[in-house]
């Protein structure tokens, strides 16, 4: 599929009582019906994005987090079983819906098997599709909350790899995600640069080690945590590396 702009497309602030907003990508270019499907969702509790380029619909999934990826019905069942494979491959944690012109039982069920959590026919019916997603989300949603970490006022879910710091969301790279897993896993201790460049950012050259590379990850994951939080979590050890705080009330 060819290079389109991403459309952002956020919902108006009053309209939904929602008290989150459901964040998906969809993977197809700017067809009528796609349009359609973007307005609808926008009105309710969801913030969508659009792609028609599957190698940047991949980048996006690696560094922001989804609920969703849609793969559109410009996709054949061969590029979007690739493109579940890929995202699996690549760990994303979200459901994955298929959108087609055509499809027998056969081909519904055989997508279904491959990974895709709801195979939608043209014509699509809007208030299904938008009740569907709802259903799928609440459902992961309760499933994750019984498995999330804390610490403090940071709530973590390793399984969709996803970060809240006083119940809103933090839009974290894969990097500073597993730095912040790292720490939270080892609070107070004082964890040298090394470790954190070797260990969590899986460098293997000890001759080489980029420690501004390094520098710069936690530069930005303490301006994030400190956008909801007045408590300065990671503090740098003159010399040696990086303590997290542990002692949080």
């Amino acid at each position: 599929m060819g290079l389109r702009p991403e459309i952002l497309i956020k919902p108006p602030p009053m309209a939904t009582a929602e008290s989150k907003l459901i964040s998906i990508l969809i993977l197809n270019n700017r067809t009528d019906a796609i349009v359609q499907l973007l307005e609808y969702l926008s009105i309710d509790c969801f913030e969508c994005q659009q792609t028609g380029n599957s190698s940047h619909a991949l980048s996006k999934l690696q560094n922001e987090a989804f609920d969703f990826l849609i793969l559109g019905d410009e996709l054949s069942f061969s590029e979007s079983f690739l493109m579940i494979d890929l995202a699996s491959e690549i760990m994303f944690r979200g459901n994955i819906i298929m959108l087609t012109k055509d499809a027998g039982e056969n081909e519904i069920v055989n997508a279904l098997l491959k990974g895709s959590d709801e195979v939608f026919v043209k014509p699509y019916n809007l208030p299904l599709i938008s009740a569907r997603l709802k259903n799928l989300y609440h459902k992961r949603n309760n499933f994750y909350k019984s498995h999330r970490q804390h610490f403090g006022e940071i709530e973590m879910s390793q399984e969709e790899y996803r970060v809240w710091v006083n119940k809103q969301a933090l839009h974290l790279t894969r990097a500073e995600f597993e730095l912040l897993k790292f720490f939270m896993a080892n609070p107070d201790q004082i964890i040298p640069h090394e470790v954190l460049a070797t260990q969590v950012l899986k460098h293997n050259n000890d001759d080489d080690i980029p420690f501004d590379f390094l520098y710069s990850h936690i530069k930005n994951l303490k301006r994030k945590l400190a956008r909801y939080s007045a408590i300065n979590y990671i503090k740098a050890v003159y010399g040696e590396g990086y303590r997290f705080k542990g002692n949080v009330e």
